[in-house]
């Protein structure tokens, strides 16, 4: 089992989507941004959805991590109903996992999801 495990997108070509991403929702590729906290390039979801619930996300393919410290650096751009991000962990497919979400407005929120289905953890409010 691995020790660590870091990702960046630096020497992938802008415009792709990473050969080792399973995307389960979304457009997500690779975009130039000079403000990336590794330039040159981030990992940008780039779909716009109708109005509703959706959870775009990608998954890492073949990875399996135990005793876990996870983070991430994400800038919400857009989005008319929630602009968040987080971090999928536990996965079994692209319908079971739980997740970690902070939300651009006002908290953080971890989920257990179950065939799609989203059931709250713990939901923490920031000011």
């Amino acid at each position: 089992m691995e020790k660590t495990r870091k990702w960046n997108f630096d020497g992938d070509k802008e415009g792709t989507t990473p050969e080792e991403l399973e995307v389960v929702l979304g457009n997500w590729v690779l975009r130039s941004d000079s403000t990336a906290p590794s330039p040159p390039n981030v990992l940008a979801q780039l779909a716009t959805f109708p109005e509703g619930i959706h959870f775009p996300r990608c998954l890492v393919k073949g990875v399996h991590l135990a005793d876990l410290r996870m983070s991430v650096k994400f800038k919400p751009v857009s989005g008319e109903c929630d602009q968040g991000g987080g971090l999928v962990f536990r996965s079994q497919d692209p319908q079971n996992y739980y997740v970690l979400r902070a939300n651009a407005l006002d908290d953080f929120a971890l989920f257990k999801c179950v065939k799609d289905q989203r059931w709250p953890l713990k939901r923490y409010y920031v000011r």
